[in-house]
């Protein structure tokens, strides 16, 4: 076996993908010529979804793979309708091109053309160099390209071209569903047919057509169909055609969007003439694979100095494996800063990153790792598909599905899955973006190797708002708020609040403005808000002034543990999937200054899904001692609710919202 199986697979690619012209055959549905152009400018309104801002006309998509020039060329062009004034954001254009040690991506034949009607006619503008723009940003540049005179009823032409080394895991991704409808999208791909290859459908289920219907009239074909060709000896075009493509219609609480958008990758599995060595497709070859690889396991830094010494010095004379983890934990995630490019692999080598401070996620990471191993700990790399990609198949290993990378720690038979790239996360939490199914620990001790399905019940949130009256004194009248907030919600405020201070404040006012009372912010204060370790908490204390006559009107949910009810639609189309489990408690004690009485109380409700998922809302009101209770608390330990039981959760949510919305009436006695 080579030593990198990666190298082999791709040195393979290269060698036999063989070169051929992207031209495709004629499309039936689209004709390249000012009739066409002039038959869409004048339609206003299309029955695939007469409430779209725009809809793509025509989409295609080619991708030919060349051995003697070493790269994947990957043609695209696109033409859209403009229909209303929200839909002139598509005429703005991001290509992103990812740069690394082991890729790189060039943009040529960029062309773009704006047709408009004008007294009748057509009228077209082509961009030019100052409609194009390129942008970096760390590891990813960006061209942009701008649409001139682009209007409602314009309609946008545009088509590009990129070139990158041949990759063994991903050739080609297909967005087929996107926000605006699609009319037409044809995908094709050029490659030898000594290369193996796999596609992954989500949704779409394509006919295969003979070669005897290329020239049927489009109308009779189905929807969703492809087709193949052999060219030559040994090159083999597929096509892929996909007609009338509603739009992607998000939902509240999807448990994976890319598993709910219709869309298809195309990766590489392998070389006929190989054999074994050429095909990933075990977790075993797999973990081989990357245990060999420079830009994965092979970065450690076995040996260096640097980090060892580091490594020591952050041990100091701690004996506690945990407590040396925390340590280390702590230093790499306050001190290294994280980039934007996300991928499983290295981009510089782990000694930079640690005198750079700064680094991808999976730099981070592995530095995290690296450091954890020379303080003598067990711990592996974990590689997981973040939320940004399709959840993984555990049955059908596929590398390309694979964005992220995390740390695997091992103390006395406990594991702990720790992310330094996330400035505020704390020790042990996996950011719920990541809880997206199955992940693998890479290692070369086999013995440490497996799988682990990361899942949201993964992460539980807990929080508790209490409102408690400090002096019932009518000319002197307090409240004390404490709010100890929950992970996710911490990780947020530290961020906003860290930079700028007065969001703080600003926070504060956005809860008491909506008091029937007049309402003054007296003092408040921060705690924990540079220690992820501790729960943050924000204290203030507001001072009320109380009406001399009529009754007051009082909503006594000052938080509301769901600000709004996520599920108001009737029916759903996609499961429901919280992000996490949810501990949250809401408790007040208001205790009604002298001559003051609570008139009208709500009823105390349970509401439930079952034992386990649940919403206590308790109210009391003691007449001789003149305080007002209620103590609510939203206890969910289970997130997935299939469609089938789409009215659980939104009968519970509704009803939690109703039961918040009560108000308390308080009189002011004779």
């Amino acid at each position: 076996m080579t030593k990198s199986r990666i190298r082999a697979f791709c040195a393979a690619v290269f060698i036999f993908c063989i070169s051929a012209s992207t031209h495709s055959l004629a499309d039936k549905f689209f004709e390249d010529n000012d009739a066409f152009f002039l038959k869409y400018l004048k339609q206003q309104k299309f029955e695939i979804d007469s409430s779209a801002s725009a809809v793509v006309l025509y989409e295609y998509n080619s991708y030919d793979l060349h051995s003697s020039e070493n790269y994947m060329r990957h043609e695209v062009r696109r033409i859209i309708k403009i229909i209303k004034k929200s839909g002139t954001g598509y005429a703005d254009i991001n290509i992103p091109l990812r740069i690394s040690r082991f890729t790189f991506f060039h943009v040529n034949k960029v062309h773009g053309t704006t047709y408009n009607l004008e007294d009748g006619k057509l009228v077209t503008q082509e961009i030019d160099g100052d409609n194009i723009s390129l942008e970096k940003s760390n590891l990813i540049k960006e061209k942009k390209i701008s649409m001139p005179v682009v209007r409602e009823g314009s309609i946008i032409d545009y088509s590009f071209e990129t070139e990158e080394p041949n990759y063994p895991i991903n050739i080609a991704g297909w967005e087929i569903q996107e926000d605006i409808p699609k009319l037409y999208s044809r995908t094709e791909i050029y490659i030898s047919n000594r290369v193996l290859f796999k596609t992954d459908n989500i949704i779409s289920r394509f006919k295969e057509l003979d070669n005897s219907k290329k020239s049927t009239i489009d109308s009779l074909l189905p929807d969703s169909y492809f087709y193949k060709e052999v060219i030559g000896e040994d090159l083999l075009k597929q096509y892929w055609v996909r007609k009338n493509i509603p739009a992607f219609s998000d939902e509240p609480y999807l448990s994976n969007e890319n598993d709910c958008r219709e869309h298809m990758n195309i990766r590489l599995t392998g070389v006929h003439t190989l054999g074994d060595q050429g095909i990933m497709d075990t977790w075993n070859k797999i973990n081989e694979a990357l245990v060999e690889s420079y830009y994965f396991y092979r970065s450690f830094p076995e040996s260096n100095a640097s980090v060892k010494q580091k490594a020591k010095d952050l041990a100091g004379e701690d004996t506690s494996e945990l407590t040396i983890a925390k340590k280390i934990y702590r230093f790499v995630r306050d001190s290294i800063a994280p980039t934007d490019y996300e991928s499983i692999f290295t981009y510089k080598d782990i000694p930079s990153v640690l005198e750079e401070k700064n680094g991808s996620p999976a730099e981070i990471n592995f530095l995290l790792i690296g450091l954890l191993r020379h303080a003598g700990l067990s711990c592996s790399p974990l590689i997981l598909a973040t939320k940004d990609k399709p959840r993984p198949n555990p049955l059908e290993p596929d590398l390309g599905r694979y964005d992220y990378t995390i740390c695997q720690l091992r103390i006395n038979g406990e594991k702990y899955y720790l992310d330094a790239s996330e400035k505020y996360n704390p020790f042990g939490r996996i950011p719920p973006y990541c809880l997206n199914g199955y992940a693998r620990v890479i290692d070369k001790n086999k013995k440490d190797t497996c799988g682990i399905v990361l899942k949201p019940e993964m992460s539980k949130e807990k929080a508790l708002y209490s409102v408690t009256t400090t002096n019932n004194a009518l000319n002197d009248y307090t409240l004390n708020y404490k709010f100890y907030f929950s992970d996710a919600i911490s990780i947020d405020k530290r961020t906003d609040w860290n930079k700028d201070t007065t969001e703080i404040k600003k926070y504060i006012l956005s809860l008491i403005k909506d008091l029937p009372l007049d309402a003054k912010l007296r003092q408040h204060k921060v705690l924990n808000l540079n220690d992820p370790e501790k729960q943050l908490t924000l204290d203030f204390t507001v001072s009320l002034t109380w009406p001399d006559a009529g009754p007051v009107y009082l909503n006594p949910y000052a938080v509301k543990l769901f600000e709004s009810d996520p599920f108001k639609n009737p029916k759903r189309k996609y499961p429901v999937e919280l992000p996490a489990t949810e501990n949250l408690t809401y408790s007040i004690n208001l205790k009604l200054p002298d001559g003051y009485t609570v008139d009208e109380v709500p009823k105390s409700a349970v509401i439930q899904i079952d034992e386990n998922n649940q919403y206590k809302n308790l109210v009391a009101y003691d007449k001789e001692a003149n305080t007002l209770s209620i103590q609510s608390r939203l206890q969910t330990q289970r997130v997935f609710f299939p469609v089938s039981e789409y009215d659980m959760p939104r009968t519970f949510f509704q009803k939690m919202g109703d039961e918040q919305q009560h108000t308390v009436v308080i009189k002011k006695q004779n």
